[in-house]
């Protein structure tokens, strides 16, 4: 009996070594309200937990026209909206990044709701989006940006191949 109470003892350790304690915490009403609206959709998705500011995460893929994207949602702590991101939608040679920049702003003229940057640090576009909502609206509202950020992703990545090689 001390045998199996020192494995289990041993096993809860070292899962908090491993798994983080906000890994476990409960879903902000926001992202609980979005999970059910997924799955009342069927929308696959995965849950990633929280951050350390208390940060839901939600990571939802989808195959496009040009490329797949994966969209990286972070749901404010404080359950008023989220950010989107879309990372490493396209990668450059560091030697193109002012066409790149040039390109990232003929982008953000064309479309609405996303911007595209030029992240320096890893010669890569990202594409965010943020969106605020209220409590009777979030699953839809949710939804309907994290589709718009995929496609306008998508969409943009053709652009962005064309331009840059």
């Amino acid at each position: 009996m001390k045998k199996v109470l020192k494995t289990i003892v041993i096993i809860l350790i070292l899962s908090t070594m491993i798994f983080p304690v906000s890994a476990f915490a409960e879903k902000g009403a926001a992202a609980d309200a979005f999970s059910k609206y997924l799955d009342n959709e069927g929308t696959i998705y995965t849950y990633k937990g929280k951050t350390d500011n208390g940060e839901d995460i939600f990571l939802i893929s989808f195959g496009g026209d040009n490329t797949d994207v994966t969209v990286n949602l972070f749901f404010d702590n404080d359950d008023t909206g989220a950010v989107l991101y879309v990372w490493n939608l396209y990668e450059i040679k560091p030697s193109q990044a002012d066409e790149c920049i040039k390109v990232c702003n003929d982008l953000n003229s064309r479309y609405r709701f996303v911007k595209f940057y030029y992240d320096e640090s890893d010669c890569t576009v990202t594409v965010q989006s943020d969106v605020i909502f209220r409590a009777d609206d979030i699953g839809e509202l949710c939804n309907e940006i994290v589709h718009r950020t995929a496609f306008l992703s998508d969409e943009g990545y053709l652009v962005l191949q064309e331009a840059l090689g």
